[in-house]
């Protein structure tokens, strides 16, 4: 990720652990992940897991597959993300929530107004990836705080998010994540 001076800050390491196949359009896949410093050097002991789910050709991420991973106790819960297979620009994508719970404090995330506003290309590893960008708000409330963000992100078929940037309510770049390897 970078931060908001646009220097690498950090890094994640995500690896397809699994995937269980039924057909094309029905799967579904296990991730890990690691955080990494700028160095790349991991940063917690454990990587986290993840699980999405493909049904007839639309992506579903369930937010409480990483429950307790990042901090003992902790609650994630919340609505899935689904992401069709057959996305065009201009269509407008279900609203959701997720809620985090460490030890009785409760943090909501709700994501708003999406929608896909275009397609543009992300090179990665030295291959141009077509992508569907996706724009919504995120608004997140915690111990009596708010505050709303813009994100933007690049989602390449067969392949899933390759860039997300977030900006301040003013506009202003605040982290951008970037995938920066393929290994396949």
């Amino acid at each position: 990720s970078k931060g908001a001076k646009g220097e690498t800050d950090a890094y994640t390491r995500t690896t397809i652990t699994d995937i269980r196949r039924q057909d094309d359009r029905n799967f579904s896949v296990s991730t890990t992940s690691e955080l990494l410093d700028q160095d790349k050097n991991p940063i917690t002991s454990e990587p986290m897991t993840a699980d999405a789910t493909v049904t007839d050709g639309v992506v579903g991420f369930n937010p409480a597959s990483m429950a307790g991973q990042l901090t003992e106790g902790m609650v994630i819960s919340g609505d899935f993300f689904f992401l069709p297979d057959n996305i065009t620009t201009g269509d407008t994508l279900p609203d959701y929530r997720i809620t985090i719970n460490i030890s009785g404090l409760n943090t909501s995330n709700d994501n708003t107004g999406i929608s896909v506003i275009g397609q543009e290309e992300v090179a990665v590893s030295g291959r141009n990836l077509d992508c569907y960008v996706i724009e919504w708000t995120s608004s997140v409330a915690a111990m009596g705080f708010k505050t709303s963000m813009k994100q933007k992100a690049w989602y390449a078929r067969g392949i899933g998010m390759v860039k997300q940037e977030s900006y301040s309510p003013t506009g202003a770049a605040v982290s951008t994540y970037e995938l920066v390897e393929l290994n396949y």
